[in-house]
């Protein structure tokens, strides 16, 4: 329970339903706080309003605290998060709930301040932010946030979990994490802190996020996406000597696209589709097992898939690239379908353990080399230019 001005407020804690180890955090709750788990396809507003429904008489202020994924202006939480926009259109809901403060334990959400404002308006309560890491001090965090409407200083005296919940809780809650391609990345802040958040808010040169874009313009990054709104990764100006590494680990999105100069970008357990025409550099990707579509760049460069993961009952569809550009797929026992690719194609098959693989050419050279024997391959060349 917390007070304010003297008087006990009630604790509503919507907290993300996809947050790693969370029953570590919840152990630390208090008997008294409301705890609401909040999944991706669920609604937070509704949520709430079910809850001071069914709070019992009489009626006394509430805290609310939100413990999510974030990035600068927004939290992700819920079936559409919180934003500027999506508050500013269901004002009239937040403003009927009421509470008499909000505490957005997110990463960098306060390094815009939109979000905190339209809150703010709509329910006519301040909210406390963090404009940097929220979370364990092994990957850089702390718990403490700031009001926005004030002159930066601590708010949350008491946040709501223990400090044995807190210290053993060794994650972050940022959209995304940087560190160089060599460095692990499971987020448990382990190898000495792995994640390099410095740089990560609006004002930076080096690295910052628009919207569902992160844009690198120097250097040579890691990226892990813990969430579906982060949907293209921007390299500007990162020469010919810088590499752009991306684990797509769990990426729910639809489609994850890359645009930019770099030298390469290399995707490690795709299972979504993959946008690569404005990449201008080397393209690798290695697949996990899911059918998806890879839309090859067009210029200069190379595209290499690694298709171990695909099962057989899988389909690898290329499409994209231009003459004078290669693909090659490694390591397939899946289905293959290339008829709008244009580079030139070459496929090494796997041991599909006498099963059979299905071929489908674009329309440039295409070489097919099968090691295995047993297996059944069909090519479908009706695509080949003449």
């Amino acid at each position: 329970m917390l007070t304010s001005a003297g008087q006990a407020q009630q604790l509503v804690l919507a907290v993300s339903a996809d947050l790693p180890e969370l029953s570590t955090l919840l152990a630390g709750v208090t008997a008294d706080t409301t705890v609401l788990l909040v999944s991706t396809d669920a609604d937070l507003l509704e949520l709430l309003h079910c809850s001071r429904a069914a709070a019992p008489p009489p009626a006394r202020q509430w805290r609310l605290a939100v413990v999510a994924h974030g990035s600068p202006g927004r939290v992700a939480i819920g079936r559409e998060g919180l934003s500027p926009a999506s508050v500013q259109a269901r004002a009239q809901e937040w403003c009927a709930l009421a509470p008499a403060a909000i505490d957005l334990y997110s990463c960098h959400t306060g390094a815009d301040p939109r979000l905190a404002s339209a809150l703010s308006s709509a329910c006519g309560a301040p909210v406390h932010t963090s404009s940097g890491v929220v979370g364990h001090a092994c990957v850089g965090g702390s718990w403490a946030l700031q009001a926005a409407q004030q002159a930066p200083a601590a708010a949350n005296a008491v946040v709501p979990f223990s400090r044995a919940a807190l210290a053993a809780w060794e994650f972050g809650l940022a959209d995304f994490y940087f560190g160089t391609p060599t460095t692990p990345t499971n987020g448990a802040g382990t190898a000495g802190d792995p994640y390099n958040q410095t740089g990560v808010d609006n004002n930076s040169s080096t690295i910052f996020q628009l919207g569902n874009t992160v844009v690198i313009n120097e250097g040579t990054l890691g990226v892990t996406a813990t969430q579906a709104d982060l949907v293209t990764f921007n390299s500007n100006s990162a020469g010919s000597s810088g590499t752009v590494q991306v684990d797509a680990t769990g990426f729910p999105s639809t489609l994850l696209s890359l645009n930019g100069s770099v030298e390469q970008f290399t995707v490690n357990n795709l299972a979504t589709n993959l946008d690569a025409t404005g990449a201008t550099g080397t393209t690798s990707v290695t697949t996990a097992d899911a059918s998806l579509t890879i839309n090859a760049n067009a210029a200069a460069g190379a595209l290499t898939v690694d298709g171990a993961a695909l099962a057989q009952d899988k389909t690898l569809t290329l499409t994209g690239g231009a003459n004078g550009t290669t693909a090659t797929v490694n390591n397939l026992v899946a289905d293959l379908v290339a008829t709008s690719l244009a580079s030139q194609l070459t496929v090494d098959l796997a041991d599909a353990g006498d099963g059979t693989i299905n071929i489908t050419t674009g329309t440039h050279t295409t070489s097919i080399n099968d090691s295995a024997s047993g297996d059944t391959v069909t090519v479908n060349a009706a695509a080949l230019a003449d």
